[in-house]
């Protein structure tokens, strides 16, 4: 599983602090080179926003592009 956080400091104000998390779970139904994954993005409140899937994903590309993969398209 991959989490990501990303927080936004307006004015590098650390009271001000807005957090957003994802998550990327290998869903187990991929091979050893391919895998496919589910991509969950939760909103300040935690609650969560959003689902999206990520089929046949080379794993030899590695963390980052697969993040760059779940992220692609990606909107609020």
């Amino acid at each position: 599983m991959l989490r990501v956080t990303i927080e936004l400091l307006p004015h590098g104000k650390e009271p001000a602090t807005k957090t957003w998390r994802a998550k990327i779970v290998n869903d187990g139904s991929g091979t050893t080179k391919h895998g496919n994954y589910v991509l969950t993005v939760f909103g300040e409140d935690g609650g969560e926003d959003r689902l999206d899937y990520v089929a046949h994903f080379p794993r030899r590309k590695g963390a980052w592009a697969l993040l760059a993969e779940a992220l692609q398209g990606f909107r609020t």
